[in-house]
């Protein structure tokens, strides 16, 4: 079909928008659609449509609809094409094919890069992916995982499991027993979603192993509810499903009014950087007194923590203790105590509503004024400033 110049006069556009809200993803995707609409796209009269992610049913209050467009994310074909009707644009966001229509996707090859990056920083040199075989992405990431591991010198293996067993994770336990007792130590593992990565590290830890000093594990989308929800937190790759739908949105409105031309490739959307919690938060050291006093400061840096207190803890002399952090990790122990506690005071801007004071109290400082001085002298904003400009970016930035 023709988009743009039949419509651009138009002042009123009927938007059906078949998106599976089951997941917190699917909602915060007709969030930022909704939130496009709102700001740029006044002219829209959204009409949504709940609907599973694979439905091969047309909803009975569609089928005698009449608009301009429609916004699908499906993973049926045959579903795309029956929720389309002639001379109706169509923008389909699914993440695992291409049914010939503009699609709006998540670009994989980046979200693998940004894993084994995040890894190699951490000098984890032993990967390990692990995804659904039934999901496109997943054999696409794990191919750019193995790839990207290869170039950066890692060793790296694939493990795919079957998502429609019941219990297809605990089917591998003997697998997943072997690879981490075989593999050299530590060992990275990047799981396909934030679920399965949580399941991971009850299993790593339920083999008497530590995560992150054994094995660190990464996520991808950065459920919020989900990484927090088990000790420790799971790091995790944003995949911020406000920002997708509001890029997508945006494009589908440009589709519309003819400043965009159809695209035969997918628009791909990047990832954001890592964020980082305690799955992966690991220096790979193999001094054991330094991995004691690294635990030590991940686990108590916000809880006033002192250089004396891990010199007590390791049995090292302050001056040795001090020799030892410049030689594996450049920095004193108090700028790795420092380092931990700015870091969690990002996260608690960035993903709470709490006040500076209760901030200040659970990342350990003295008082506000010594939070806002530690976060200007390490990032060069204020809370506020940081506050503002995260959340602005984390769902607005393509």
């Amino acid at each position: 079909m023709k988009f743009g110049k039949t419509h651009k006069n138009l002042s009123t556009m009927k938007i059906a928008a078949f998106i599976d809200t089951a997941t917190s993803f699917g909602e915060d995707i007709l969030w930022g659609i909704q939130d496009y609409q709102s700001r740029y796209a006044p002219h829209w009269q959204l009409f949504f449509v709940e609907t599973p992610f694979s439905a091969d049913y047309l909803p009975e209050e569609f089928k005698n609809w009449k608009g301009d467009g429609v916004i699908v994310r499906s993973n049926s074909q045959d579903f795309v094409r029956r929720v389309t009707r002639p001379h109706v644009a169509v923008l389909d966001l699914g993440d695992e094919h291409y049914f010939g229509f503009p699609t709006v996707c998540y670009n994989h090859l980046k979200i693998a890069k940004l894993a084994v990056e995040h890894f190699v920083d951490r000098r984890i040199q032993n990967l390990f992916y692990i995804g659904y075989e039934e999901r496109e992405y997943d054999i696409i990431r794990a191919e750019a995982f193995i790839e990207e591991a290869r170039m950066l010198g890692c060793r790296s293996k694939v493990r795919f499991l079957t998502s429609s067993e019941e219990n297809a994770l605990s089917r591998q336990q003997d697998f997943l027993e072997f690879m981490v007792k075989e593999s050299p130590k530590p060992l990275g593992i990047f799981a396909g979603d934030d679920i399965l990565g949580v399941r991971l590290i009850k299993m790593v830890q339920n083999m008497k192993y530590h995560v992150p000093d054994d094995v660190a594990v990464l996520g991808c989308g950065n459920d919020v509810l989900c990484c927090e929800w088990g000790f420790p937190a799971l790091s995790s790759i944003p995949t911020c499903g406000k920002r997708f739908g509001f890029i997508s949105a945006k494009y589908f409105d440009g589709l519309l009014q003819g400043t965009e031309t159809p695209c035969r490739l997918p628009i791909l959307v990047s990832p954001r950087p890592v964020v980082l919690r305690g799955s992966s938060d690991i220096h790979a050291v193999w001094d054991s007194k330094l991995q004691l006093a690294l635990q030590l400061i991940r686990k108590k840096a916000c809880q006033g923590l002192c250089v004396e207190d891990i010199s007590a803890a390791t049995g090292l002399p302050r001056r040795t203790l001090e020799r030892k952090f410049q030689q594996f990790l450049n920095r004193s122990p108090h700028a790795e105590i420092m380092r931990v506690q700015v870091e969690t005071t990002q996260r608690l801007l960035l993903e709470t509503n709490l006040s500076l004071e209760e901030i200040a109290q659970k990342a350990g400082f003295h008082s506000v004024s010594h939070l806002c001085v530690s976060l200007k002298r390490a990032i060069h904003k204020t809370p506020g400033e940081f506050r503002r400009e995260a959340r602005e970016k984390l769902k607005f930035c393509i």
